[in-house]
């Protein structure tokens, strides 16, 4: 292991693949590995290695496998070659979809993540959905801007998986917003955070703060708003705080040098250019201090037509829904989740803080808000050390994934992947040396059938998954995956 590919693929079509062709070059594994069938709604997980030793390189190494779909005589290849570590690829053979032209070929995964002389497996994958319109692919290494377009306008968002982020706005720490702070500053800074996570004071000495180091504390994500929401990312978590009588984003009281204006424009443009998506965004107030309805609904205002259950009479706007809306009902629009406020604020879905736990698990049944709506909510966010980072997922994501895979009403679970605390939240994402693949890899890897060929059905409710880091391990592949097990339009 740690030198080859693993390959997961999905059969969301009804037509069932059969292998047609395969050869391979000083790869022994490659064609004994897929199986001659691929049935649909079912998923099979391949594994190969190049080959390299003393007298073998693997630069040459090289494989292809063919499946035609055996209703339609459609048919695509998968090839490996060796390009940068490794490189799998699609070759629409005799398949046209609504992304891929017919003869194209397209790139799902060609890099490996390197430890000192070791590198990891080579994990990619590639999914074909059939719609009523016509064939989609969801792979890795690959943008998903329309992907609610293909899926039933009339199911509820909490029937959906929605992948998301937490602490959406922390990527414009990466700008070097903490390099102009004295140190006497950054000290007060980490006091607030140990204050919020008092795991940090063990973690890290007070003398040793840097700039760097708070950075890798509280950064969260590497991608802005609208790389985010072009790669499938539909839930979005902001942090927002008063600054000169203007709301901008915050991360445990540090400031993101980023408006709520900036914020919304970015969606904003997302949803003119694919009116099919929504976007849920959960609104949180950053810290202590005045509450922040009045800016958040003046900012609104200028563009209420693209929000969820708001009108405007006499001229000034009105909330007239605070349930989860259908698909039908919510394309085009932000569906506000506030956890600012209180019960007497009429703003949204109240998902404030008396129904939101600190730093755990609901209990069975969910909690239940003012407006008779049920949730699920995991937010066990630390402490987490290089010596439980299992922990996370194992101990509290997976709970609430199992729960909600088999819950058919219209609940809506929140699991969040994100934690801190003896750690950087990277770290935890995305995995430490070979020893752990990360809480995101983790989830991903969760969905890989332990047999060959799967008789499981791919289409499952998991509900929001807010994560750190989305883009990592994989370079994305998790994003598509979690995409991948909604139930799309029925095929025609």
């Amino acid at each position: 292991m740690g030198q080859g590919a693993k390959i997961l693929l999905t059969n969301k079509t009804p037509y069932t693949w059969k292998k047609t062709h395969q050869d391979s070059y000083q790869m022994a594994e490659w064609n004994s590995h897929f199986p001659e069938t691929v049935f649909p709604g079912t998923s099979v997980y391949v594994y190969t290695e190049f080959e390299e030793g003393v007298t073998i390189t693997e630069k040459d190494d090289n494989g292809t496998i063919e499946y035609t779909f055996e209703e339609t005589g459609e048919s695509f290849q998968i090839l490996a070659g060796y390009v940068d570590e490794g490189d799998i690829r699609i070759f629409f053979k005799n398949i046209q979809t609504l992304q891929n032209a017919k003869g194209s070929t397209i790139t799902i995964g060609s890099q490996r993540k390197q430890y000192y002389s070791q590198y990891e497996d080579l994990f990619v994958n590639f999914t074909i959905v059939k719609t009523s319109v016509g064939y989609i692919t969801i792979a890795r290494d690959q943008n998903n801007p329309d992907w609610m377009k293909y899926v039933s306008e009339d199911k509820n968002l909490a029937q959906l998986t929605i992948p998301g982020t937490h602490d959406s706005c922390t990527y414009t720490l990466k700008n070097g917003i903490l390099d102009t702070m004295s140190s006497d500053i950054l000290a007060d800074v980490f006091a607030g955070m140990v204050a919020l996570i008092p795991a940090l004071s063990v973690f890290l000495p007070v003398g040793a703060i840097t700039a760097e180091i708070i950075k890798n504390i509280t950064i969260c994500q590497t991608m802005d708003i609208s790389t985010q929401l072009y790669k499938g990312i539909r839930f979005l978590d902001i942090r927002l705080g008063k600054k000169d009588g203007d709301l901008y984003a915050y991360h445990g009281g540090i400031y993101l040098n980023l408006t709520f204006k900036d914020v919304l424009d970015a969606t904003y443009d997302f949803l003119q250019k694919y009116p099919s998506e929504t976007v849920i965004m959960s609104i949180n107030k950053d810290g202590d201090g005045d509450d922040i309805s009045g800016l958040v609904e003046s900012a609104i205002e200028s563009n209420y037509n693209m929000w969820y259950g708001v009108e405007k009479k006499d001229n000034k706007i009105s909330w007239t829904k605070f349930d989860i809306p259908n698909l039908k009902d919510a394309r085009k629009k932000i569906v506000l989740l506030r956890r600012f406020g209180d019960n007497t604020t009429q703003m949204g879905i109240n998902a404030s803080t008396l129904i939101w736990p600190d730093n755990g698990t609901n209990p069975v049944p969910p909690v239940v808000n003012y407006n008779n709506l049920d949730f699920y909510i995991q937010d066990n966010y630390q402490p987490y050390y290089l010596w439980n980072l299992d922990s996370k997922f194992d101990d509290h994501a997976k709970k609430l994934i199992d729960a909600s895979k088999t819950d058919k009403s219209n609940t809506l679970y929140i699991n969040f992947m994100s934690g801190t605390g003896g750690v950087y939240p990277q770290t935890l994402a995305n995995g430490y040396m070979a020893n752990f693949i990360g809480t995101n890899g983790k989830l991903f890897e969760n969905y890989v059938p332990q047999q060959q060929q799967s008789s499981n059905v791919v289409t499952e409710k998991l509900g929001i998954i807010p994560m750190d880091f989305p883009e990592t391990p994989y370079n994305g592949a998790v994003i598509g995956q979690l995409i991948s097990l909604n139930s799309f339009t029925d095929p025609s």
